[in-house]
């Protein structure tokens, strides 16, 4: 089975709606990806360091996490996810 069709994708970014806005728009992200994370709470709790941030959600685990900065980005942390898989 693909590992896309298996884990989720959520992309984080810290900072007020209206930059996370732009944050979208410049970078072609369909919006119903990206967590808004106006204080920095959940990044911290998480225990990422930077944003904006994709990480992958499997089992309800954070799996790879990567910065991205564009939507290609993403197929990139895909990748990574799926040859670590079929590693294992």
């Amino acid at each position: 089975m693909s590992v896309r069709k298996a884990l989720s994708i959520v992309v984080v970014v810290i900072g007020e709606f209206g930059e996370a806005k732009a944050f979208i728009t410049s970078t072609n992200l369909p919006p119903k990806l990206v967590v808004v994370d106006e204080e920095g709470l959940t990044v911290q709790k998480l225990g990422v360091k930077w944003t904006p941030v994709a990480m992958t959600i499997h089992n309800n685990k954070v799996g790879k996490v990567a910065v991205i900065n564009e939507i290609e980005q993403i197929d990139g942390l895909l990748y990574s996810e799926e040859v670590t898989r079929a590693s294992s």
